[in-house]
Order: C-alpha cells, then sequence, then structure tokens
C-alpha cells in the first residue's frame, strides 16, 4: 500500500478493501494506512502537501494524485525540490498546535 524506496520516491497504491464502490479512495485509506505510516495531507503556507513525518520529507499534493489512485489504483511521487526547507516550515507552523 505505502512504500518508501531509498531514494525518497513514495509509492501509493490502493487495494480494493479502501475504494468506494465507484473506485474512488475511500476516507478509509487516509484515516487508516496513510496516519500508521504517518503521512498526512496538510498546507503549508497556504498549498496542499503530503507530509511524511518519519523521513521528514514533503511531496507536492495535487488533485491529480487522487485521480491517478483511483484510475491506476498506484501512484509514485518525488520529494518536492525544497522538501526540506518545506519540512522545517511546516514544523514551525504546526509547533504551536
Amino acid at each position: 500500500m505505502i512504500k518508501r524506496f531509498k531514494n525518497g520516491k513514495l509509492k501509493l497504491s490502493v487495494p480494493k478493501n479502501y475504494r468506494n464502490e465507484d473506485g474512488t479512495v475511500s476516507e478509509k485509506f487516509y484515516h487508516g494506512a496513510m496516519f500508521r505510516n504517518k503521512l498526512y495531507i496538510d498546507t503549508i503556507d497556504g498549498k496542499f502537501y503530503l507530509i511524511d513525518i518519519d523521513t521528514c520529507k514533503v511531496y507536492d499534493f495535487n488533485s491529480y494524485i487522487l485521480d491517478d489512485l483511483a484510475r491506476n489504483k498506484i501512484s509514485y511521487l518525488h520529494p518536492a525540490p525544497n522538501s526540506k526547507v518545506l519540512f522545517a516550515l511546516y514544523m514551525k507552523e504546526h509547533s504551536a498546535e
């Protein structure tokens, strides 16, 4: 379902039990598989990202990722070019929470 590669790439795959009847990704995927792997969809400076707490990497998160998962059942993400800076900003923004 979620695989991390040494080069920072992230593979998301959604099995049938995490899909709705129409093939879209179920909320169970976000609240189950992603949370167990400490992956969170959140905003940094007003833009959506996928944050990997375990590896301190940040991935651009666009709506096409959800479409890709629904259509192909697999999506590969690469860390944002400024991932370290974004992660530090994320931690700063959310440290008060």
